[in-house]
């Protein structure tokens, strides 16, 4: 058995026959990839689009968590009063308890609604997959704004108005600075939108979950604020 390294995410399937063998393989180490540096152009041309919007919403993906880039994803959401969609690998990329969070919840009808009425779209480090996105049926604005460390992902499942290359941390920072000399001018109402948005589609959830909640509730009270919860692919999880 050999052991080849790629340069971008793989699944890797062992049927169960295989599981049962015994063999001497030597692994190769690695050593992670250096940051890739978005150009000034994209970024520019990122920066005059986001600064006219005027609903604006953010999408994370687990880009930002590979990333770093958290500090900066917060920094990018509470400039422009927009609301933070996650997809479930970019879940923690923003505190699920922060107000501008609107969590792993896509398919929920509130926020499906909000994201209609978004007129730009930030997508950091995420790839819209099916299961986030109803199978690419969701409906997303027509201008998105694009960053990601792999440039194949950019405009591969959504349109893209303007993409940017790179790693989330120093694309998110780069794109902040350039906003430093730019206006921000929301619609009236668009925050109190987006909070009514979060505020109905976990109140959707809980109502699902009936007396389950409980134990939600009870394991965040119980652990610390950092803890790492995982779950089980099973339909009770």
């Amino acid at each position: 058995m050999s052991a080849v390294l790629l340069g971008r995410p793989v699944a890797v399937e062992l049927p169960i026959d295989f599981q049962y063998f015994e063999d001497e393989v030597e692994v190769p180490v690695f050593e992670g990839f250096g940051r890739v540096e978005p150009s000034d152009d994209e970024l520019d041309q990122a920066a005059e689009i986001v600064a006219g919007a005027r609903r604006p919403l953010i999408w994370a993906g687990s880009g930002v968590i590979a990333a770093d880039a958290s500090a900066e994803l917060r920094a990018l959401a509470e400039r422009l009063a927009a609301g933070v969609l996650t997809s479930i690998g970019g879940r923690g990329s923003l505190p699920e308890d922060h107000p501008l969070c609107l969590g792993a919840l896509s398919w929920e009808a509130p926020i499906q609604e909000l994201v209609k009425a978004a007129d730009v779209l930030i997508a950091v480090g995420t790839r819209f997959q099916g299961m986030n996105t109803q199978n690419w049926r969701m409906s997303l604005p027509e201008t998105i704004v694009h960053l990601d460390v792999d440039a194949e992902e950019i405009g591969r499942n959504y349109p893209t108005a303007q993409g940017v290359v790179g790693d989330a941390k120093p694309a998110l920072a780069g794109l902040l600075r350039r906003l430093e000399s730019h206006g921000q001018s929301l619609d009236a109402g668009w925050r109190e939108q987006v909070a009514e948005a979060r505020g109905a589609a976990r109140a959707a959830v809980r109502a699902r979950l009936g007396p389950y909640e409980r134990i939600m509730d009870d394991l965040r009270a119980g652990l610390a604020r950092d803890a790492i919860v995982v779950k089980d692919a099973t339909i009770p999880a």
